[in-house]
């Protein structure tokens, strides 16, 4: 997703059916994903407040993904997780760190909504789609060359 990556070598994964030999899918029949960003890319204080308005905007279940970051900043993390245990679980759910997109997106259709990220790769090829969103105090590229979204 990021043009400034270099091009080294690459391992492509074709069986992807073997990998649910030890992965249990999570999010079957939650079509709507948001994808949360780094925690340098939102203000602390602003982190949890801008996430959570977008997933607030879904009108179906929704699910976030947090970035693998955010485990790493312990205090988010444990206000993320006092935040969650107050959502209805069948509005909305916090995925825990072991859940896998990519396979969830291989079983299932998904709409995933976030910032740039490789996902959308994965999205355009396993058929789901993904929709870039702002959030609220996103500290971005200075250089919208960067990266790369797939287009439709």
């Amino acid at each position: 997703a990021y043009k400034s990556h270099k091009n080294g070598s690459k391992v492509i994964y074709e069986d992807f059916n073997s990998c649910l030999d030890w992965y249990r899918p999570k999010l079957l029949g939650i079509y709507k994903i948001i994808i949360a960003p780094h925690p340098k890319r939102l203000p602390e204080e602003q982190y949890l407040a801008s996430v959570l308005n977008e997933c607030e905007k879904l009108d179906i279940k929704w699910a976030l993904k947090l970035h693998w970051g955010v485990y790493s900043y312990k205090n988010l993390y444990h206000k993320i997780q006092k935040e969650f245990a107050k959502i209805d679980q069948n509005k909305g759910i916090l995925c825990d760190e072991y859940t896998i997109i990519e396979l969830e997106m291989f079983l299932e259709n998904k709409h995933l909504l976030g910032q740039v990220t490789s996902l959308a790769m994965y999205a355009k090829k396993f058929g789901s789609t993904y929709e870039t969103i702002d959030f609220e105090g996103y500290l971005g590229f200075e250089n919208k060359g960067d990266y790369f979204m797939p287009k439709d």
